[in-house]
């Protein structure tokens, strides 16, 4: 009986994660171009049934800010001030140029990385996101 018992739960955690149940994998790279006409860039990723932790990778050729943050639409992220996304980060990065960094995302949150100019008048780069 005990045998029986096993087999079901094992069974059954396989075919959940199977369905999709379980935490998914994130892998995104974009290229962005910022100026005085397009100032920051948002990239969403899914949100998770279990927390996750996301690994940021940016590059650019001037100095970016780069911040995480969750609670917030795509839209509303990058349409929102610096400070503003600096006190809602969950992680960030200021004036990157080629930075690696990490944040840790609470299960069912969904993660919106924005990219922002630093001190130039204008950057292009590109931008990795994985867990």
């Amino acid at each position: 009986m005990p045998t029986r018992v096993f087999f079901a739960a094992v069974s059954a955690a396989i075919l959940a994660v199977a369905a999709g149940c379980g935490p998914g994998k994130v892998n995104k790279t974009a290229s962005f171009a910022l100026g005085t006409d397009k100032p920051a860039v948002g990239y969403e990723a899914n949100k998770q049934s279990a927390e996750q932790t996301l690994k940021i990778e940016v590059e650019a050729d001037n100095s970016v800010n780069v911040f995480v943050v969750t609670g917030m639409t795509l839209d509303d992220a990058v349409n929102t001030l610096e400070v503003d996304l600096k006190a809602k980060a969950v992680a960030s990065k200021l004036d990157a140029k080629k930075e690696s960094f990490t944040a840790s995302i609470p299960a069912g949150q969904k993660p919106v990385v924005v990219i922002t100019l630093g001190k130039a008048i204008k950057a292009s780069g590109s931008v990795k996101i994985t867990n």
